[in-house]
Order: structure tokens, then C-alpha cells, then sequence
């Protein structure tokens, strides 16, 4: 009976501390980020805890923070972490989306390999992008989002309509100042 109720409040944790990940709009991980750029990974290791893993990488492009303030080394979660491990190949290229930890760490918020990346994710991050209208993720399965879904358009955040593009679609002032939610490139 004692293993029942070990894998009882194992099962009980892990739901607590479950990655919940979904659904994520890209442009929300850019405003959080202190840096975003597209860098080659050229080593890899754990870290002496062997909690996390540390990349060492050569920047190529800088779409958001300046070149000269980004740390040599970024941390990612290792296979002990909720959401599992953030392990990046070697002589591999990604942009990466990271901010500045509490101990100082530059850490990964998101990443992508850029063999996925195209000419309009580009365009998107460096002329769409909108830092100061917030994203109000709706989920529509809730029966109770009626009210937010008819609510008038806002000077400071949109409101993801039905089927949104997690990766193509972005929120951005219009000339009259209002936030409106746009998709550039293939929905993805």
C-alpha cells in the first residue's frame, strides 16, 4: 500500500509542477526577452550542479539588445526541470529569445533551429512586434469567454481571435493607437 501512495503523490507533484507550455504566442516571449538573436551553438555542457545545461555560442545577428552586453555562456533546463530538457545540437544555428535570470544567467525563455526559421519571421520580429500592446490568450473552448471575445478594441492589448497563429500572428498599434492583432508569413 506505501508504493500506492508514493506514486500517488508522485503523479500528485508532477501534475503541480507540470510544464504548461501552451498555447504561447512568439511575440510574447520576444517582450520578455532581455535579448533575441541568431547565434551558432559552439559547445555544450552541464553545469556543475547538473541541474542545467551551458552553451557557449557566436552571435551572428542581434534583433532585440545590444551585441555588447550579451553574455559568452546561456543556460537552458536540464532533464530534472518540468518542462524537461532545453538541449541544443553543436555548430547548429538558432535564434534564441533570453533574458537575464535572478543570478545573473542569461537563460532561454524559447529557441528555434533555424533550419524552420523564414525571411518573414524576420520581418515580423524587427517590424511588427509590439512591446507595449499585451496579449490576452483566450482560450475558446471556455464557454465563459463571450464577454472578453465582444470586448471593443484597447490602447494596450489584444485579444487572440479563434484559430490564432501562435508563431505568425502579433499585436500592434494601428495609426489610431489601438492594439490589432495581425498574422505575417504562413500560419504556424
Amino acid at each position: 500500500m506505501s508504493l500506492f501512495n508514493y506514486a500517488l503523490f508522485f503523479v500528485f507533484i508532477a501534475t503541480c509542477f507540470a510544464c504548461t507550455r501552451f498555447p504561447i504566442v512568439v511575440q510574447v516571449d520576444f517582450c520578455k526577452s532581455d535579448y533575441v538573436f541568431e547565434a551558432n551553438i559552439t559547445s555544450s555542457k552541464t553545469s556543475a550542479d547538473n541541474i542545467n545545461y551551458e552553451y557557449g555560442f557566436d552571435v551572428k545577428t542581434v534583433f532585440k539588445g545590444a551585441a555588447k552586453n550579451i553574455p559568452s555562456t546561456l543556460v537552458g533546463d536540464g532533464y530534472f526541470m518540468n518542462c524537461g530538457p532545453e538541449k541544443l545540437r553543436l555548430n547548429t544555428a538558432y535564434v534564441i529569445f533570453a533574458k537575464r535570470g535572478n543570478d545573473g544567467a542569461l537563460r532561454f525563455l524559447f529557441y528555434i533551429n533555424m533550419r524552420f526559421v523564414k525571411s518573414t519571421d524576420f520581418e515580423r520580429m524587427t517590424t511588427k512586434y509590439d512591446c507595449d500592446c499585451k496579449i490576452n490568450i483566450v482560450d475558446y473552448s471556455d464557454v465563459s469567454v463571450q464577454s472578453v471575445t465582444t470586448s471593443k478594441p484597447s490602447t494596450s492589448a489584444c485579444v487572440t481571435p479563434q484559430g490564432f497563429c501562435s508563431r505568425s500572428g502579433f499585436c500592434q498599434k494601428n495609426s489610431e493607437g489601438v492594439c490589432t492583432w495581425g498574422n505575417h508569413g504562413e500560419c504556424y
